[in-house]
């Protein structure tokens, strides 16, 4: 297919290359095509016929020759003229984990000793505040920080035989009392669980559930060693206007010790940076699990938000190594004040895949076919563009996903798109200057479900982003 510009030059988008021109004097057409897989190059001549509406001539290749037509109409067939249907959304699983079985356990300071973290429930189930930072040390004295509501407070006691009850004083007449009992699963891990109540105008009680760290070294390596892709998904029937439209989107890496280091692109553009560690190991009653608990207060140096809930890290075939949900907040006010001001409360599911880098000759993506034109680059959600007078919701381009994992797109728009084949990040820029779109976006491959998802950023909304295989 070719675009016959205003200035009389022929351009065609793909992978061969057409470099051509009418002459506006005369009508006379000449040019070279190319074909990089060949290295085949044709010359073609011709003349535009005005009353026919065609132009017409030859080409000569080698000792043979052919006819050339340049036919008008945009009806013809293209690589991505088809309908892409609809968007492939990130799969999760169709059951929650479920936790380990645990005992009261008397407080013994030699076997309880350690590292813990974990995360507060209010009432309803949603995380709302952490654990952070708590050692037990081998004398039973007991230490962390209680981060609740976006602040944070130091504490520091002494254990009972039967766990105890510490006090923190939170400052305009309300205190909280953290109540601990020591658990042990049957696994042999050991937990803390609890209440946490709030003493002042008016008494709240929330529940704690806390993990030891796994004792792992370099001897004794955790399972669950290695790199992960992330993904936070949004619900199907998401209003964008109201709360983020598009999935958040990041890599980590869990250590040799089972700690958790990555970043997370929350769907509004916040970035979160991740840690706590993983627990034991324990039957689920299909396989094995371990639990990782996480808070992170965001929106700024005074914090006008969080990002909190417990993942599971569990292998579902064709879905996920990793899942659980994140109970997300931003308050009235947070910056960035342009995107989403009035702030939100939601849910949303999370799932993780083991990643593997690609080796050489190797696509990250392994489902896609070893053609040009192989996948779909897809965009739903808010308007893309900043004219009045151009709406756009959905767009669909196909583009070619190489054997180096780069991503190639013809035009005449224009993708910047780089691909991390270490860590399976993407980021670009999706540019139609003519149709007022200046688009950022990034997305996470997902190697289980063979598909790329993640967000598209709007001035005051997000959207989704994603690839995938195109059939």
């Amino acid at each position: 297919m070719l675009s016959w510009l205003s200035n009389n030059r022929l351009v065609h988008y793909g992978p061969e290359r057409l470099n051509g021109a009418v002459n506006a004097r005369n009508g006379s057409m000449n040019g070279i095509f190319f074909d990089p897989a060949t290295r085949s190059r044709v010359r073609y001549f011709g003349v535009a016929f005005q009353k026919q509406g065609i132009a017409a001539g030859n080409f000569t290749n080698g000792e043979a020759s052919g006819a050339v037509r340049i036919l008008p109409g945009t009806n013809f067939y293209y690589p991505g003229s088809e309908d892409a249907g609809l968007l492939t959304r990130t799969s999760v699983p169709g059951s929650s984990a479920e936790d380990p079985v645990e005992t009261p356990a008397a407080f013994d300071s030699t076997a309880a000793s350690g590292s813990y973290s974990g995360v507060i429930f209010d009432g309803n189930g949603s995380a709302i505040g952490s654990l952070e930072g708590v050692r037990i040390s081998l004398t039973g004295v007991l230490s962390g920080t209680l981060a609740l509501n976006e602040r944070r407070f130091r504490f520091r006691d002494m254990l009972g035989s039967d766990g105890g009850d510490v006090r923190i004083d939170l400052g305009g007449g309300e205190e909280a009392i953290l109540v601990l009992r020591l658990t042990a699963a049957n696994s042999g891990g050991y937990g803390l669980e609890g209440e946490l109540q709030i003493d002042g105008a008016s008494s709240v009680t929330y529940a704690i559930d806390a993990q030891r760290r796994a004792d792992h070294n370099r001897s004794d390596r955790s399972p669950h060693e290695g790199p992960y892709t992330v993904a936070v998904r949004a619900p199907d029937s998401v209003d964008f206007a109201v709360e983020p439209g598009g999935d958040g989107y990041g890599a980590m890496n869990v250590t040799l010790v089972g700690t958790c280091r990555g970043l997370v692109v929350l769907a509004d553009g916040t970035r979160v940076s991740l840690g706590g560690h993983v627990g034991d190991l324990y039957p689920d009653g299909i396989g094995t699990a371990a639990e990782w608990s996480f808070y992170k207060r965001i929106y700024g140096g005074v914090p006008k938000g969080y990002v909190a809930g417990k993942l599971y890290f569990r292998s579902q075939p064709g879905i996920s190594d990793l899942d659980g949900e994140w109970h997300w907040v931003k308050h009235d006010g947070a910056l960035p004040a342009n995107r989403y001001p009035n702030g939100f409360d939601v849910a949303r599911p999370v799932v993780g895949n083991r990643y593997t880098a690609p080796g050489p000759g190797e696509r990250a993506m392994s489902g896609l076919a070893d053609n040009w034109w192989n996948l779909w680059l897809r965009f739903a959600g808010p308007d893309l563009s900043t004219l009045d007078t151009v709406v756009v919701t959905e767009l669909d381009r196909a583009a070619t996903w190489n054997t180096a994992n780069r991503i190639v797109y013809y035009g005449p728009d224009r993708f910047v798109v780089n691909f991390n084949r270490r860590n399976g990040l993407l980021t670009g820029r999706y540019l139609d200057i003519p149709n007022g779109i200046r688009i950022p976006f990034g997305g996470i491959l997902l190697q289980e479900q063979d598909l790329v998802t993640g967000s598209y950023f709007t001035r005051e909304h997000s959207g989704l982003f994603g690839v995938e295989a195109r059939r």
